[in-house]
């Protein structure tokens, strides 16, 4: 059994041995950003808004709780199951991002307190349900902290994308 979950793992530090060992030398390094140094500092378009990494993060999982709340009738379990993955996983990234942000000086620390409050609510759910395993109090629950946290980001000075919104409205 063992065995069996070693052979995935070697073989994927093989391609990602090779991928590094590959390549002309007369390339040179370059010097990349640390995701959290990179987090930590807001972003600035060409048209001077402000994007906060927190909210992008916050942003992207927003779009995912408007596809979840639009209903997921139509889906099977096991797309309901990958849905809920990635719904978590979105989750687990704002966190981040979000602690980033508070400790820039860019978010308030309740937007972190909000974001955790939505993980752990998540965390919660019956995996095997997918979507179908978050209850109504525990969406509620996800539903409040996302308003707060939304609401903290256009204080902050970063609106809400015209994506998420027209992904609130029903279709025709």
């Amino acid at each position: 059994m063992r065995v069996r979950s070693l052979i995935p793992c070697v073989a994927g530090l093989g391609l990602v041995l090779a991928g590094c060992s590959s390549g002309s030398d007369d390339v040179e390094p370059t010097v990349a950003a640390t995701p959290s140094v990179a987090s930590a500092e807001p972003s600035v378009v060409e048209d001077e808004v402000i994007l906060i990494d927190g909210c992008g993060a916050y942003y992207e999982f927003d779009l995912v709780r408007s596809t979840v709340a639009s209903g997921t009738e139509d889906l099977t379990r096991k797309q309901k199951r990958e849905l809920l993955r990635e719904y978590r996983a979105l989750a687990d990234g704002m966190v981040t991002d979000i602690e980033a942000s508070v400790a820039a000086g860019d978010l308030p620390e309740r937007s972190l307190d909000n974001a955790v409050r939505i993980q752990a609510n998540l965390d919660k759910a019956a995996r095997k349900r997918g979507t179908d395993g978050i209850s109504a109090a525990q969406s509620e629950r996800i539903d409040k902290s996302s308003q707060r946290i939304e609401a903290q980001c256009e204080a902050a000075g970063d609106l809400v994308p015209q994506e998420n919104l027209d992904a609130r409205t029903p279709a025709p």
